[in-house]
């Protein structure tokens, strides 16, 4: 069986834009059927998933599973900026938030950035772009950093603007515990863990990883780090629901294991 690529956008940015744009504008603001984007385009599901795809990568349609897609706020921000400012701000944002496209800002931002044949190896090495999709991946990455004008005049990539992951990452400091004056968490403030708990946690884990019946879903920490999130295959909405009220719980769990083994150590 041949290897799966790790995902990357298939279509550029302005081209996501314009797609998810028509959408929205032809068939409102609300969650959209694929069933509705097929008689609205006169054409099956295979016809448009990687537009489909590509769109939710860089945050323009918001994906929910057996329901379908809906534009976000940030499609909305782009098309309807208070200023040029903003406009090129929420550009950068959207083009930021694939793990793809983050994977290649964190590793280049600020630096001359290589010609495709010198990327090549890099993202297939370190990234796990297959042989087959490369060439797709990095059209469309350079089309992106050409037409955001990323590339300054020494050939630097420069992003000006926060990343998504810098973004998450914010959030996640913000949802840590308080700090005392010296800027260190307090321990008091992260709740109480449980070791039977966590025990049967780790069960529960080894058991899934001998099937393969969840997807494994990489949160990119910098070039050569990454965090591993495992989902169900079948994870159902109200499901999701609850994983996003439970993550914040098990993020503190997560910091309490850290700050026990040394690590957010402020003067590292």
């Amino acid at each position: 069986m041949a290897k799966r690529s790790k995902s990357f956008p298939a279509y550029t940015l302005q081209q996501s834009i314009d797609f998810a744009s028509e959408l929205r504008t032809s068939l409102g603001e609300s969650y959209i059927s694929i069933e509705s984007i097929e008689d609205h385009k006169g054409v099956k599901y295979d016809a448009f998933k990687q537009k489909l795809s590509s769109c939710n990568q860089y945050g323009l349609l918001e994906k929910k599973q057996r329901v379908g897609y809906k534009p976000t706020d940030l499609l909305k921000e782009i098309l309807y900026p208070d200023n040029d400012k903003e406009k090129t701000e929420k550009r950068i944002q959207a083009f930021s938030r694939p793990p793809f496209c983050d994977f290649i800002i964190r590793k280049y931002n600020n630096e001359i950035f290589p010609v495709k044949a010198g990327l090549r190896n890099i993202v297939i090495r370190h990234y796990g772009i297959t042989e087959n999709s490369v060439a797709k991946s990095l059209d469309v990455l350079y089309k992106n950093i050409e037409e955001l004008e990323l590339l300054d005049s020494e050939n630097r990539l420069v992003v000006p603007v926060p990343t998504f992951v810098d973004e998450v990452n914010s959030s996640f400091t913000s949802s840590i515990g308080s700090r005392d004056h010296t800027g260190s968490v307090d321990q008091n403030s992260i709740p109480k863990t449980n070791d039977k708990e966590e025990d049967k946690v780790s069960d529960e884990r080894d058991s899934i990883n001998k099937n393969n019946d969840f997807l494994e879903i990489p949160i990119h920490l910098d070039s050569n780090r990454s965090a591993l999130l495992h989902v169900p295959r079948d994870l159902k909405p109200d499901e999701l629901e609850y994983l996003k009220e439970v993550v914040e719980i098990s993020l503190k769990r997560i910091v309490k294991k850290v700050i026990q083994s040394g690590g957010l150590n402020d003067s590292e």
